[in-house]
């Protein structure tokens, strides 16, 4: 289990999109690192807690097992399948826009998306720590 805070890469990402962070940066890659940092801040989180709760016993190494034991959870565990199932889908939603913003460059991403995909990483976060 890791003892590193994951929280952190989102008030990182939090601070790029508020123009927190200083530096010259353009723009667009404040934005793309933003986007990239709240879904590893999810992801990283949601795999703790899968590992801490003996849900996966080992580090998968790919996102897909981690977002899809999210789904399995809320098929297992009807009392709690609609948290469950609200993870599985906005951690979905945060990696397809981590993969845009990590490998298309020819795509513009707007500040209310990162401002979005920050907002969605908290949620998830906070579902997680109310589980």
């Amino acid at each position: 289990m890791a003892d590193y805070n994951w929280e952190h890469y989102l008030a990182f990402a939090d601070g790029l999109i508020t123009d927190n962070i200083i530096g010259d940066f353009d723009e667009q890659t404040k934005i793309r690192i933003a986007i990239s940092r709240a879904y590893y801040a999810a992801y990283h989180i949601a795999e703790d807690f899968l590992e801490r709760n003996n849900y996966i016993t080992y580090r998968t190494g790919t996102h897909e097992t981690v977002i899809k034991r999210f789904e399995e959870l809320a098929n297992q565990y009807k009392q709690q399948s609609k948290i469950y199932n609200s993870i599985n889908q906005s951690l979905n939603r945060l990696k397809k826009e981590r993969v845009t913003a990590d490998y298309y460059a020819s795509k513009t991403i707007t500040k209310a998306k990162a401002e979005f995909n920050c907002l969605e990483a908290h949620e998830i976060i906070d579902k997680i720590k109310n589980l």
